[in-house]
């Protein structure tokens, strides 16, 4: 439709991702009124039929439900990046699985890459967290609907397609260090700080696997171990 409308918002500085996603939705929700608040990373692609999808499966449940689209690496579609998420309390640690494992699992997240979300939900749960700077924002936000009993789940209809990791370098320092820190703080505030007694010994393990196996530098690795003294 050549008649739509796009407005570019410019922010004087950095604010991470949560809080930059939030001054949109306001901006825009003192301009219209909508139904729909849609995620979408910036290195992406999308058919036609994406958004579509999302909205149809939205209304069949009384848009009292969360989702992300099913998202494959580039153009590539024998290569699924995303078709759900679980976490390991225990460790941590969240991953992406097929959607069996994802639909059976108590700890489910979805993903920030393509997250929609119905504007009544927002107005049960609130929006992004923005004490969060980068990364696990979809993880919180997820586990604070789940606690409001509104469902998550994946669209297969609708297909997203994902370069990835434009926002920061795989293995850098600041990659390593916003994951771990983020991910670990969401998880321990939501369930205990006990988990730490597991948390830690696994993560020990995985920083000397990584350097002494996978031959990440040190000086990415510095990343993650001040990541998990942060958020400790």
């Amino acid at each position: 439709n050549n008649d739509v409308e796009f407005i570019f918002l410019q922010l004087c500085e950095n604010y991470g991702f949560a809080k930059a996603n939030n001054i949109a939705y306001e901006y825009v929700n003192n301009l219209i009124t909508f139904d729909y608040f849609w995620l979408l990373n910036n290195d992406t692609t999308i058919l036609n039929s994406t958004l579509p999808a999302l909205i149809s499966y939205a209304k069949k449940h009384n848009n009292n439900i969360l989702l992300s689209s099913l998202i494959y690496e580039g153009d590539d579609t024998t290569k699924l990046w995303f078709s759900g998420g679980v976490y390991n309390k225990y460790f941590a640690i969240g991953n992406h699985v097929d959607y069996e494992k994802f639909k059976a699992s108590k700890y489910k997240f979805l993903s920030g890459c393509s997250l929609f979300i119905p504007v009544s939900v927002i107005d049960k749960i609130g929006l992004l967290n923005e004490d969060i700077f980068l990364y696990a924002e979809d993880l919180e936000f997820s586990i604070r609907a789940t606690e409001k009993d509104i469902p998550l789940d994946v669209v297969d209809s609708s297909i997203v397609f994902h370069v990835g990791g434009a926002s920061s370098v795989k293995r850098s320092y600041l990659a390593y260090y916003y994951m771990i820190r983020y991910t670990t703080s969401v998880i321990v505030n939501e369930h205990s700080r006990l988990l730490f007694l597991t948390i830690i010994p696994y993560h020990v393990i995985k920083i000397m696997y990584l350097f002494l196996f996978q031959s990440v530098p040190f000086s990415s690795l510095r990343g993650y171990i001040d990541g998990m003294i942060d958020a400790i």
